[in-house]
């Protein structure tokens, strides 16, 4: 059995309301209920009834969460005696990351690390433009997120969430000749939107290069001028947006060194390919 189908009952229980466990394992409700309702087709019995708006744990259940946690311990145990095994001599990883992941990074995957390798030290690094690859060469950075159409063949890409370059402006400003708020210059994400506009068939003249793309997302919902962002970072900003011509298409990535990389630089790539990018990168 999936252990993760374990975690999701346990989480289930403790919650005992399907939309808060879902939040709680960044997965969707309807997610969520189709692996409720896989295992109860393998021919269990009910685990749950629902009771005064809550999920509330049958005798079987009950059982079943016995066992879950008893299940799970000897894994968790098993991988803490491993993990001590592997990283007695690891103490600190440094992580590059490119200023348009920095909200993800330090809202969703730092307090992840820090609960799963409270005993290693975790620094950030901004890379500056053209650095990830000196810095994972010269062991300065162990890792690195950013968003790139470029490759390396000394370096290792693992792909993330695609995303597209658009111009957000407010609905009522669809078609006006409106002027560009870019990423600030001398970023990954502004060597992309660089590339985008020379590739583009009608250039705007640019308003502002805003350090932080909250910042741009709120001129053009102030109506001042188009925002130049990832099409992700558009949902639940009122704005509309519109795709370039050609459209401008690019991959978020982990970038590694090649060979085989250590178990917690694994652990950590595996965690963001399956729980990273969930709900899109918030800027």
């Amino acid at each position: 059995m999936d252990t993760r189908q374990l975690e999701y009952i346990l989480t289930i229980a403790e919650e005992k309301n399907l939309t808060r466990a879902a939040d709680r394992l960044f997965l969707t409700q309807s997610a969520l209920s189709q692996q409720l309702s896989k295992l109860e087709a393998e021919g269990l019995p009910p685990l749950f009834t629902r009771h005064k708006g809550e999920m509330q744990l049958t005798d079987a259940g009950k059982i079943y969460i016995n066992g879950a946690r008893s299940i799970l311990k000897i894994k968790g145990d098993a991988q803490e005696a491993l993990k001590d095994l592997s990283q007695a001599k690891i103490h600190h990883i440094h992580i590059g990351v490119c200023r348009l992941f920095q909200p993800l990074y330090y809202e969703r995957i730092l307090p992840w690390l820090k609960r799963s390798y409270p005993d290693v030290e975790v620094t950030a690094v901004t890379p500056k433009l053209g650095q990830v690859r000196n810095l994972l060469e010269n062991n300065e950075i162990d890792l690195a997120l950013f968003a790139s159409r470029q490759r390396n063949k000394f370096l290792k890409y693992i792909p993330l969430q695609e995303d597209e370059l658009v111009t957000a402006f407010l609905p009522a400003l669809e078609g006006a000749p409106l002027p560009l708020a870019l990423p600030a210059p001398d970023t990954h994400l502004r060597q992309l939107a660089d590339e985008a506009c020379g590739n583009a068939q009608q250039l705007m003249p640019i308003y502002a290069e805003p350090e932080d793309l909250r910042s741009a997302i709120a001129l053009a919902k102030m109506g001042e001028c188009a925002a130049l962002i990832p099409k992700s970072l558009v949902r639940g900003t009122g704005l509309a947006c519109s795709s370039l011509n050609p459209p401008f298409h690019y991959q978020n990535t982990i970038v590694i060194r090649r060979g085989t990389p250590l178990p917690i630089i694994r652990d950590i790539c595996d965690w963001i390919q399956r729980y990273g990018f969930r709900d899109g990168c918030q800027a």
